[in-house]
């Protein structure tokens, strides 16, 4: 078995939306979402393995890199799920929940030239996900949540592999992007009613 990361997303619709599409299949094999400092990317890691029909969006990952890198957290503030959230699923994965009313169904063509439906989920007000519960500040399909959900992460916490909690500091200066390690109750704002919660970001 051996770690790979996502390749970077590029300004090709067609060709991210390939990547999703194929990594939707293999949600499974997601670890997480994780800032890796060796190579000043942010990017999906999975454990794999064979690489199989992945081999054309991964790229193998050293594991002592892995190690210090950092992993995304959500810390439920819902925030990427309120307001505008731009959720979608595959077909496939639609047809997994067994939902069949859908209010924007959109046909994109992927890299290798196939057609595939997206189904949109920001159909509630204000363009919140109508997956998403307000009062729980909870999905009601974590378990089950697309693709695109397991790899849009927090750009502001994470942890490391000893679970100590992290927020990021400011923007990133020549790629670089810093992180401060904080005690739980340093946690300001929206996030701090939840800073109990925080959880992997898949």
């Amino acid at each position: 078995m051996t770690y790979y990361i996502v390749r970077e997303p590029t300004d090709d619709e067609r060709w991210n939306m390939y990547m999703l599409y194929k990594l939707s299949f293999h949600k499974d094999k997601i670890v997480g979402v994780y800032y890796i400092p060796d190579i000043r990317y942010y990017g999906p890691v999975l454990y794999l393995e064979e690489v199989d029909d992945l081999h054309d969006i991964v790229e193998p990952l050293n594991e002592y890199s892995l190690r210090r890198g950092l992993r995304m957290i959500c810390m439920r503030c819902g925030w990427c799920c309120e307001r505008e959230c731009g959720a979608f699923m595959f077909e496939h994965e639609a047809r997994d929940i067994g939902l069949t009313s859908w209010s924007s169904i959109r046909v994109v063509k992927l890299h290798d030239g196939r057609k595939v439906r997206i189904y949109y989920l920001d159909s509630g007000r204000n363009g919140r996900c109508l997956f998403y519960n307000p009062r729980e500040h909870a999905c009601a399909i974590h378990d089950r949540k697309p693709i695109i959900c397991i790899v849009t992460y927090c750009a502001r916490y994470a942890v490391d592999e000893e679970g100590h909690l992290y927020v990021r500091e400011g923007k990133a200066v020549n790629g670089v992007v810093r992180f401060k390690r904080v005690q739980k109750d340093e946690v300001h704002g929206r996030d701090k009613k939840h800073n109990h919660n925080y959880t992997s970001s898949t």
